[in-house]
């Protein structure tokens, strides 16, 4: 493990020879440590970080992880686990050694965890984004656990936090919807654009980037269906369109005719607009910020904009649509995930099922044949 002092700046450097994955021999050269003690440290990271050894620090497993996940997950997935590892689970055990991390210092990470509180709104973290930021610690052991020889996942023995499903859906009535929607000024273009999105959202269930994708030619008018089959993203700060994860989210939604005079409406506003256009020129961040000045400024309870499709799937059940029917508008992947997230909201039958079994039982010919 060599490291040489640079004669005329007094720094070390470190340099190096290394066999990459692929069997080819490289040489590695840093300059600029301070003393030999940290160049040769320098060389002894890197090396366990490409050998995989047990006792390589955390943050090279983490690194190691994120590029394998890069070859099997779409982008924006592994953007999204990424933001998680560099905001709550790489500062917290940096440079620790893997195989000395314990359950107790999991265990001690957790408990900070459910103390910490979210950028924005400077609320505590949910309870199913904290399931989400401890599975992501548990996916990244058993990483090194498969791959790498460690002999532990200590993420298992310290035990869950939060919760996988939220405890029930927030959502708003339609009273409660057209209060908020009484707040945009509809013969002003601008206000006009955010009423036409939130009555798309609240009326078909849609997800946001699903609408943030539509463009004129995926309304049919004669049907009166609108075509899903492409989602919005923001990649590294870059807008994009792109397929949705899924063939369930590609689908075609029955829409109210009222949601076609909208639109005629909202694209007589438009100035030399195209076809093949995105139709709303915003973001889900945009989304968020009109939806919530309408909501307190009338007063309401605050919900996300993700909630109108709650409210969507709410209104649906008040009107007595079946789960099924229900799964395929909004583009569910399995039946079982509408149950999951809606079936607190059906209401409660079994009265009816009892009184159901009864009437045979009481009908003229059972008691005839009796």
């Amino acid at each position: 493990m060599p490291a040489y002092k640079d004669k005329e700046t007094g720094k070390w450097m470190s340099r190096f020879y290394y066999e990459t994955y692929q069997g080819e021999r490289k040489q590695k050269k840093k300059r600029g440590f301070n003393t030999k003690k940290e160049a040769l440290a320098f060389e002894r990271k890197f090396m366990n970080s490409i050998n995989g050894s047990t006792d390589m620090d955390f943050s090279s497993l983490v690194e190691l992880y994120a590029n394998d996940c890069a070859n099997r997950l779409r982008d924006t997935t592994l953007e999204r686990k990424k933001h998680i590892f560099d905001r709550w689970i790489t500062p917290y055990f940096k440079d620790r050694p893997i195989n000395e991390i314990e359950a107790k210092d999991i265990r001690h990470w957790q408990n900070w965890l459910m103390k910490q509180k979210t950028q924005r709104y400077d609320k505590p973290l949910s309870k199913t984004y904290l399931k989400g930021v401890n599975n992501e610690l548990s996916a990244i052991f058993n990483f090194a656990c498969n791959i790498y020889g460690l002999n532990k996942n200590p993420v298992r023995k310290s035990g869950s936090i939060g919760k996988k499903n939220r405890e029930e859906v927030t959502f708003w009535t339609l009273d409660e919807f057209n209060t908020v929607m009484s707040y945009f000024d509809q013969g002003d273009p601008h206000d006009y654009m955010y009423y036409f999105i939130y009555n798309l959202l609240f009326y078909t269930g849609m997800r946001s980037g699903e609408l943030l994708a539509l463009n004129k030619t995926d309304f049919n008018y004669k049907d009166k269906t609108i075509r899903i089959n492409k989602t919005f993203i923001k990649l590294k700060g870059k807008r994009t369109i792109r397929e949705p994860k899924t063939e369930n989210a590609k689908r075609l939604i029955t829409a109210p005719d009222f949601l076609f005079d909208m639109l005629d409406k909202y694209l007589k506003s438009l100035y030399s607009y195209k076809s093949s256009e995105r139709l709303f020129d915003a973001d889900r961040s945009m989304l968020k910020r009109r939806l919530d000045t309408a909501t307190k400024n009338t007063n309401q309870k605050q919900i996300r904009v993700h909630d109108l499709r709650h409210s969507h799937a709410s209104f649906l059940i008040h009107l007595g649509v079946d789960p099924l029917s229900i799964k395929e508008r909004l583009g569910h992947k399995s039946i079982e995930t509408t149950l999951n997230i809606y079936s607190h909201l059906y209401p409660n039958r079994q009265a009816e099922i009892a009184t159901l079994l009864n009437k045979p039982k009481l009908s003229p010919e059972l008691k005839n044949q009796s």
